[in-house]
């Protein structure tokens, strides 16, 4: 017990020291390496064995935790927040009990159930003391504590006078006592680091008392078969129509077959238009096969069908993608139509994995798919999607007239405010009036939350602040 406290009170200590009054910058990466490393010692003393998933998920927690010290993007914090929570629980289910492919609905029940025991277990630790303090605590023990608690009561009006004479004798003292005791500032930052230490204690202690239990089943969930002729009736009725769909957008949408289209329908109308639904159907197409697999029993018939409305979902996919795109050329690109474009690619390579699935009931369905959405959202989230919309929008719109710079400046992350300050493009849409604001406000919010105080460095915001500057030194000249 005394090892997992100390554990846990560093493993506090060092939560509180990067994310007290901090949710960003270069102090979550340094968190997430020692994290790593500490998970890495632990399994070694453990005498656990590192598998390949362990050092894939430890690898990915690392580089999501890079995110925010490289973006200023708040959407992708967020992702990559979630992300490695459900990596971490993977990686210590993974390395404590081996489950290796034992089905969907297990691994999601696992996950679920593992996350629960830790919040079933924030008691933990004062049922754990009192427990400890009644087998080991002697008279004398008690008498101590209570000769310490009446020393501490003893000093307290003491200090104050004390610290009220030192503090009026010496400014410089003074003004650090005042900031400490008396600042409204100074005490929130106590109470957020007190909250931090707490989170992070927590965390292992919760996490470890939790993996302690051994209670976690990955026993297969079995699901009752239903008949297989159902299955394939209404697989094969809805292919049928997804059959017919898919053929209209073959002959229409791809082929430009404009005489096709009902009189007063443009092709442009036709093609901007529906690129939402057919993602949503898409994914109801991907929950439909797995369910498939996962209620009905194997059948040549029925695998066949699953591979038709897999096929049809691909068509479904590009057909989405060809019409975002077209809408993306006439109105612009948004943070939302390049996150469905990316999702899009996504679901692209999930429907591959579950052509797979179809194939082989023993392919690990979830754990690749967990891992490859990880490494396409890195890959999304180092791409700078603000930086890629800034650019295209300015350097595709020739009358600027339609570029909605508001827009640009103020619906955008930092991410985008190099690109935007540095182009040659955006002409008379903005005045230098507007643009010297939106740089004294990048350089003020720089200044007042990040310059002083290194954690929270973010490469993104450093880059910002330093473009503004020489925006505003380049034209005042």
């Amino acid at each position: 017990m005394k090892r997992l406290i100390s554990l846990s009170i560093i493993f506090g200590i060092i939560y509180a020291f990067c994310f007290t009054d901090n949710n960003t910058g270069i102090a979550c990466p340094i968190f997430g390496i020692i994290f790593t490393l500490s998970m890495f010692y632990i399994i070694k003393r453990s005498e656990k064995q590192i598998t390949l998933h362990s050092v894939v998920y430890g690898v990915c927690s690392i580089l999501l935790s890079f995110i925010p010290a490289v973006s200023d993007n708040e959407y992708i914090f967020y992702g990559s927040r979630l992300l490695i929570i459900i990596l971490g629980i993977k990686w210590a289910l993974e390395v404590y009990y081996k489950p290796g492919n034992v089905g969907i609905l297990r691994n999601i029940y696992s996950v679920i159930e593992f996350g629960l025991k830790m919040v079933f277990e924030i008691p933990s630790p004062v049922k754990d003391y009192a427990e400890y303090k009644k087998e080991h605590e002697s008279v004398y023990d008690r008498k101590k504590a209570g000769q310490i608690i009446k020393g501490i009561l003893i000093s307290m009006p003491f200090l104050i006078i004390i610290l009220w004479l030192l503090s009026d004798a010496d400014v410089v003292f003074g003004s650090i006592i005042s900031g400490i005791f008396i600042s409204p500032h100074s005490a929130v930052i106590f109470i957020k680091a007190i909250y931090s230490f707490v989170v992070g204690f927590l965390i292992i202690y919760c996490g470890y008392k939790a993996l302690a239990q051994d209670s976690v089943s990955f026993n297969e969930i079995l699901i009752k078969p239903s008949d297989v002729i159902t299955g394939i009736t209404f697989t094969a009725i809805v292919s049928a129509v997804y059959l017919l769909f898919c053929g209209i957008q073959i002959l229409v949408l791809f082929t430009s077959q404009e005489n096709l289209l009902p009189e007063g329908y443009t092709y442009a109308q036709y093609a901007r238009t529906g690129f939402f639904q057919l993602l949503f159907v898409c994914v109801i197409n991907l929950i439909l096969v797995i369910v498939c697999i996962l209620k009905f029993e194997e059948h040549k018939i029925l695998k066949g069908i699953l591979y038709l409305i897999s096929g049809c979902t691909f068509i479904m996919i590009a057909s989405s993608a060809y019409r975002m795109i077209m809408y993306v050329q006439n109105y612009s690109l948004s943070f939302l139509r390049i996150l469905v474009l990316w999702f899009l690619v996504v679901l692209t390579v999930v429907m591959a994995f579950a052509v797979l699935y179809i194939h082989s009931r023993k392919f690990d369905f979830l754990n690749n798919t967990l891992i490859a959405f990880t490494i396409m959202f890195l890959i999304f989230s180092f791409m700078m999607p603000d930086k890629i919309i800034c650019r295209y929008n300015i350097s595709h719109f020739d009358n600027q007239k339609d570029l909605d710079i508001h827009y640009l400046m103020n619906e955008l992350s930092l991410d985008a405010t190099s690109i935007l300050l540095i182009s040659n493009e955006i002409g008379d849409t903005v005045n230098t009036e507007n643009m010297y604001s939106y740089c004294e406000n990048v350089m003020f919010q720089y200044e007042v939350n990040n310059k002083n105080d290194i954690r929270k460095f973010n490469i993104s915001r450093y880059m910002a602040y330093q473009a503004a500057k020489k925006y505003i030194y380049e034209n005042s000249v």
